[in-house]
């Protein structure tokens, strides 16, 4: 499962695939489902690829796309332009000075929304065919959309 999370905690998409799927491929799924003006794009390394820099910015022209490269890669003219920058920076001030300056954490929504399915529907899909796992995804994500209408919870630092 994956989803397109907004800083407001809401779910704006959501796509599933198989395990055989690689995480990258689901990208012009999730941006498809998106109408919303985005202003940043983040993701985990497993998105690192140009043609999700590609799809990403036709989808968003004006969005930041902070992913970081994977650690085996170099800089390389037929990168895209904003993750050859992605390494030049890292390269040059480190991994948490990129990601300080990027607000890279933001990018933890998104998996607080996992978190939170998982806690609230459990760990595994209950349809047993691929098109009716798909409607469940969407039903307990609107169900998810729901609470977080009602509110987050509050978190403070205890003393």
């Amino acid at each position: 499962m994956h989803l397109g999370v907004g800083d407001d905690h809401v779910i704006y998409s959501t796509v599933l695939t198989d395990k055989n799927t690689m995480d990258d491929a689901a990208t012009e799924a999730l941006c498809d489902q998106i109408e919303e003006e985005v202003s940043m794009v983040s993701a985990d390394r497993a998105y690192d690829e140009n043609h999700v820099y590609k799809t990403v910015e036709a989808h968003f022209p004006e969005a930041d796309i902070i992913i970081p490269p994977k650690d085996y890669l170099h800089y390389n003219e037929n990168h895209h332009p904003k993750r050859c920058a992605h390494m030049i920076e890292i390269a040059a001030k480190g991994q948490q000075t990129w990601q300080q300056h990027h607000q890279y954490g933001k990018r933890s929504g998104s998996e607080t929304a996992m978190q939170r399915y998982k806690r609230t529907f459990g760990n595994q899909l209950h349809a047993r065919e691929m098109s009716n796992q798909e409607i469940e995804v969407m039903i307990a994500c609107g169900v998810l959309n729901r609470f977080t209408s009602l509110g987050m919870p509050q978190s403070y630092k205890s003393v």
